[in-house]
């Protein structure tokens, strides 16, 4: 499985030769999304510039995926604690519960617009860490999973 995508971000791409034309093409600030590269025409002193540009992508992309955080576990004692990631609610949990062999408990679902929550909350919650996305059971992260529901992060 691939690495899950850095979203758009600034890149300069320093001085070059072009590879066809053989001409000298100077450093300029790029946005990166995924495989596409688009220059935004400012060089290497304009960064504030190409900070405006990269606002003004984001702004116009056309398709913004929404993603859910989800906490799951199962109706089992002291069962670990999955913290995951989808844009299809229904055919993860689906798969989800085909995998497990307990009837599978939602804690709480997410809604973001965010594709790097996950990554933060594994960094987060790193020392209860079992394996992969499966988490320990503790106090801290179910203190963290019932206030994300209180104040109405987890739908």
């Amino acid at each position: 499985m691939g690495r899950k995508s850095l979203g758009p971000r600034l890149w300069f791409r320093p001085e070059r030769i072009h590879s066809t034309r053989g001409n000298r093409e100077p450093g300029v600030w790029i946005i990166r999304d995924g495989s596409k590269m688009i220059s935004t025409g400012f060089g290497k002193d304009e960064s504030a510039k190409a900070q405006t540009a990269l606002t003004e992508y984001l702004a116009g992309r056309q398709e913004q995926k929404s993603f859910f955080v989800y906490f799951v576990t199962a109706e089992a004692a002291d069962y670990p604690i999955k913290i995951g990631i989808s844009t299809n609610r229904t055919l993860r949990f689906l798969s989800l519960q085909n995998a497990l062999p307990y009837e599978l408990k939602i804690l709480a679902v997410m809604p973001t617009d965010d594709p790097l929550l996950e990554r933060r909350l594994h960094r987060q919650f790193a020392h209860l860490r079992l394996r992969g996305e499966w988490f320990l059971r503790a106090p801290e992260l179910l203190a963290y999973i019932d206030t994300a529901a209180s104040e109405g992060l987890a739908a």
